[in-house]
């Protein structure tokens, strides 16, 4: 094979994995029940919060602080904690911010969707993880969400901020 036919196979490859995606995430977005309040100031028994954390789980502003009061643990930085589901989005020993990579925030989107579709009794209200202190942009964070859903598509149990959901749509 010629580096011609390699570098159109890859191409094609590239085209059939974005359009994968298009249609997984489109599909996610047809069914989806809504998004995400703006400001979460109660739970229903059966609602999970699932907030930006860092790596040392000092949950001391934003998500992460309103997230004690739903049973997040000071010192755990992820994962299911009460009614609350932690994602690491900044490293505290980094001095740049954003200091977490978005293939690990990928890698955890992951595991959190297979956590969501494990419990589909319970709505998963997902906050604009890593949008505030953690540095990174909307869009840095909804490609993430794009990447992900190449592993795992979005359980409708998950409900998303709208400005996310704004730019997912195609």
């Amino acid at each position: 094979m010629n580096n011609l036919n390699a570098e159109q196979l890859a191409d094609d490859l590239d085209k059939m994995i974005e359009k994968e995606t298009i249609q997984s995430l489109s599909s996610w977005l047809d069914t989806k029940r809504g998004n995400t309040p703006e400001d979460i100031l109660h739970l229903q028994p059966n609602q999970v919060f699932v907030f930006g954390s860092n790596t040392e789980g000092i949950h001391g502003s934003g998500a992460a602080r309103a997230a004690l009061r739903w049973g997040a643990v000071y010192g755990n930085p992820i994962g299911r904690q009460g009614q609350t589901y932690a994602i690491v989005t900044k490293d505290l020993n980094a001095a740049v911010h954003p200091s977490v990579s978005l293939s690990y925030i990928t890698e955890q989107l992951v595991t959190f969707f297979h956590h969501a579709a494990a419990n589909p009794e319970e709505e998963f209200l997902l906050t604009k993880i890593g949008c505030g202190l953690a540095g990174f942009e909307m869009t840095d964070i909804v490609s993430a969400l794009k990447e992900a859903t190449l592993q795992k598509s979005i359980p409708p149990n998950i409900l998303i901020p709208k400005e996310f959901s704004d730019l997912l749509t195609f």
